[in-house]
């Protein structure tokens, strides 16, 4: 990954991702319930779990990077982290919500 052959692009991406997707992501969960509590839980443990996931990566990115001396290894962490995230969207699909909620 190259960020200086194209910096508006990766300043796209980077804003997509901090400014557009977080909030997207919050408001779809709302929209998966008509019942507001149900909405409400939702919207709370989704909120909870970004938080804390935002919170520690960058710790443990820096972790995995002093361990490994450079970044592939935590890129490949994140890559990770992004794969388990879809595997949990999955599970938690609006048909599964009478199971964990």
């Amino acid at each position: 990954m190259v960020p200086d052959a194209a910096p508006l692009l990766w300043i796209g991406i980077a804003g997509a991702g901090l400014g557009g997707v977080f909030s997207l992501t919050l408001v779809t969960a709302m929209d998966h319930s008509t019942d507001r509590r149900v909405a409400g839980q939702l919207v709370g443990f989704t909120q909870g779990v970004a938080f804390i996931v935002a919170a520690v990566a960058p710790l443990v990115a820096g972790i995995v990077r002093g361990w490994s001396g450079g970044f592939v290894a935590a890129w490949i962490m994140l890559a990770g982290c992004i794969a388990a995230m879809m595997a949990v969207t999955l599970l938690f699909s609006p048909r599964s919500y009478s199971r964990w909620l």
